[in-house]
């Protein structure tokens, strides 16, 4: 740094550099003291708010502050009563710091506390005291809203039960009995071409489906509930795609082999409850009418087992299975099959 000198005034440059070194400002050829709004202030401050992932989980987040006291931030899910979208906590970090200080955010999205799958940050802000910084996360942006509004809340149980006696009209439909991760099963068992063609199945602007509790219907609205992303609707009714569609406008999920006309009935480790999978029979192909459903548990043992699926449309009771047999899937008469994964475990 360079330090201009007046000219004949040698004890004024070296009362100035005294005064930079000292912390001090130089007023009438004195060294006084800097007033206290001139000097770093330290304070114990608390950053706090509201935070989620539009695919989740949130896992975790940790707060940078440029005047000291970076560290993790203490978090908790929203309580029992309200659910944003999917995953939204509150958290919190208590520290001290110099201010004014520039405060980061560094969010997790999906993947677990110690390892995550999304590591997000929100823009900068500079505060002067406690502030309540709220931000949003999407994954599929790979961007968060930095400190505006949380999103709308709604009652956690919304696709529960009573979803079903309230859509798509007051009258709605039976609960078949199948509940997965807050996501009930709506309908009845299938009964041909005259069964389950309520109307178009609808929320929070949101279509589910366009002609009742078809299978596709229950595949969407799990979908949005635990990752607050609307799917593509395939086709009315058409199901053998629902993943391949999904997947190629959620890349940030995984998808298994064969393409946009393939599918495979080998079974792979990649099949966990929360998953969605498609199937369809050998001859029709991919694009046909097919069935979608969403694995709510696994049981294997020596490539033997059952692949449970909750559903609709399908049996009576929102439940059916895929049986595995030497490592091969088949349910019914479907053998193709393709599946999305990387969805929130509903186990947890």
């Amino acid at each position: 740094m360079r330090l201009d000198r007046q000219p004949g005034s040698r004890r004024s440059g070296t009362l100035a550099v005294l005064a930079l070194l000292v912390g001090s400002v130089l007023v009438q050829g004195e060294a006084r003291a800097a007033p206290l709004s001139q000097r770093d202030a330290r304070a114990t401050i608390t950053i706090s708010g509201r935070v989620g992932c539009s695919a989740g989980p949130f896992v975790g987040l940790w707060v940078v502050s440029t005047g000291g006291g970076a560290g993790w931030a203490h978090w908790t899910k929203t309580g029992p009563a309200e659910q944003v979208v999917n995953a939204a906590s509150s958290y919190s970090r208590t520290f001290t710091t110099s201010l004014p200080t520039t405060v980061t955010l560094h969010i997790g999205c999906t993947g677990s506390p110690h390892k995550w799958g999304m590591p997000l940050s929100t823009e900068s802000v500079t505060v002067n005291a406690s502030a309540s910084l709220n931000t949003w996360c999407s994954v599929g942006n790979g961007s968060c809203t930095a400190f505006s509004p949380p999103p709308a809340t709604w009652p956690a149980d919304w696709a529960g039960p009573s979803f079903c006696g309230t859509h798509p009209g007051p009258s709605g439909a039976p609960f078949t009995g199948n509940v997965l991760a807050g996501v009930a099963t709506c309908g009845t068992g299938w009964e041909g071409p005259n069964g389950n063609y309520q109307g178009g199945i609808t929320y929070n602007g949101v279509t589910f489906d366009s002609l009742g509790y078809q299978c596709v219907e229950y595949a969407s609205r799990y979908f949005y509930f635990v990752t607050g992303n609307s799917a593509p609707t395939p086709g009315a009714g058409w199901a053998s795609n629902w993943a391949w569609t999904t997947s190629q406008k959620f890349r940030q999920y995984g998808v298994s082999a064969g393409g946009g006309s393939g599918g495979s009935n080998t079974f792979a480790s990649t099949i966990v409850p929360g998953d969605i999978i498609s199937m369809w029979d050998e001859a029709s192909n991919q694009g046909k009418i097919g069935h979608v459903g969403v694995v709510q548990s696994v049981a294997m043992s020596a490539g033997n087992g059952t692949i449970t699926i909750a559903d609709e449309n399908a049996a009576p009771n929102g439940q059916d299975v895929v049986n595995v047999r030497g490592g091969l899937m088949t349910s019914g008469s479907y053998t193709q099959f393709q599946w999305i994964y990387g969805l929130p475990d509903p186990r947890l």
